[in-house]
């Protein structure tokens, strides 16, 4: 049985200046790392390790991405370049450009929800701010009609500024880098694909076990990260969040305490106008989704249960 460390190893080095120009993918794998980095993958977790690289750099552990062209962002259409590259290594240098799979969670409003609102609001107050309460809207949940959406979002205890004292709206329910990794019967590293990856980050993050059907939004180019973020919609009945809170709160493993719940039009104009209590504060509003029209336009689409044209929605793959 192959090695994949071995096989890492063995892949052709490519530099970051090659990239800089690659628009057709190379014949076979090729590794994005300086040739004195050591490199090592760990089958138990999917991530790999780096010596030489940067002792700050060295000592994190993340996962393999790869690097793709994006033939349309809107479209979420790419393709693969077949260059791997560690995450740490990425990210550091902007270099290229991988996948991100992020989720919209909503609720389709009925007679019942505001029911199962408040009683999730009685027994989950948190107020470690003003803003920390399980209901972060400022149109109350009775005043919602069959029809209107709620949007479900993370309650962020860790990272992308949230923390136990001052927790953090993330308007995402969950969402991560579209991984590369070895697969065991075949010997060779392959890209998961974004619904997967959608599977992994809901399972471990609200306990989401059953596989929900994804609603293709669109795409995007984040030109800071250099990722090409791919935004999904995912609809739950409003009797599920009383198990998705439950399994949320103190899943602090995940950064993760709890949800918080809102009107989406009313929660995006909030984050809008003032970013600054939701995840990565002002300095990531304008590189996201909310800030970006045409995806705007096309989640409108989706909230309002309107099917698009073949040159619309429909036209989104997801792999």
């Amino acid at each position: 049985m192959t090695n994949p460390s071995t096989a890492l190893k063995a892949l052709p080095r490519i530099d970051g200046i090659a990239i800089q120009t690659l628009r057709q993918p190379l014949d076979g794998s090729h590794l994005l790392l300086p040739s004195d980095v050591e490199i090592a993958y760990a089958v138990e977790n999917d991530t790999v390790s780096t010596i030489g690289l940067d002792p700050a750099l060295d000592q994190r552990c993340k996962e393999l991405v790869s690097l793709v062209r994006v033939d349309d962002a809107l479209q979420a259409l790419f393709t693969e370049l077949n260059v791997l590259c560690p995450r740490t290594y990425a990210d550091h240098e902007r270099i290229g450009c991988h996948v991100v799979a992020q989720v919209l969670l909503l609720v389709r409003w009925t007679d019942n929800t505001a029911r199962v609102v408040e009683q999730l609001m009685a027994k989950y107050q948190y107020g470690r701010q003003d803003y920390d309460k399980l209901w972060i809207s400022s149109i109350m949940p009775s005043a919602l009609s069959p029809g209107d959406v709620c949007l479900v979002m993370n309650r962020r205890v860790g990272g992308w500024d949230g923390s136990v004292s001052s927790p953090v709206v993330e308007l995402l329910a969950g969402g991560g880098h579209v991984k590369t990794i070895w697969d065991i019967g075949k010997s060779f590293f392959k890209m998961q694909s974004i619904k997967e990856t959608i599977a992994t980050e809901l399972s471990e993050e609200l306990g989401l076990e059953s596989s929900p059907s994804f609603e293709p939004i669109g795409g995007f180019v984040n030109e800071v990260t250099r990722e090409l973020v791919v935004l999904v919609a995912i609809t739950v009945d409003d009797g599920d969040l009383f198990n998705i809170q439950e399994y949320a709160f103190g899943n602090v493993e995940e950064n993760i305490d709890g949800l918080y719940l809102g009107e989406i039009r009313d929660v995006l104009r909030q984050y809008l106008e003032d970013a600054s209590f939701f995840a990565g504060g002002e300095k990531a509003r304008p590189t996201n989704f909310p800030s970006n029209s045409a995806v705007m336009e096309r989640l409108h689409l989706v909230m309002g249960g309107v099917n698009a044209s073949p040159e619309g929605i429909k036209r989104t793959s997801l792999r």
